[in-house]
């Protein structure tokens, strides 16, 4: 599980911040980057998965916004 593999939350983090970074996603860009260092750290391990909470419910709020503006 997550909870567990720090080193892999770290990596899956620092993908998704390349990402967050080329779609401008403001809001997701402080968070990632914490989640990044908390787990590089192991530190706050405790609160990591609220932090993958609120990126998972961020960026599906993004992708609808980005699935409407296609659309219109």
């Amino acid at each position: 599980t997550l909870r567990h593999d720090w080193p892999n939350v770290a990596e899956m983090a620092h993908k998704l911040k390349t990402s967050f970074d080329t779609m401008r996603a403001a809001r997701l860009k402080p968070l990632i980057r914490k989640l990044e260092a908390d787990a590089n750290k192991q530190e706050n391990l405790d609160t990591i998965p609220v932090q993958v909470e609120q990126i998972t419910y961020l960026t599906r709020t993004l992708l609808d916004q980005l699935r409407s503006e296609v659309k219109s």
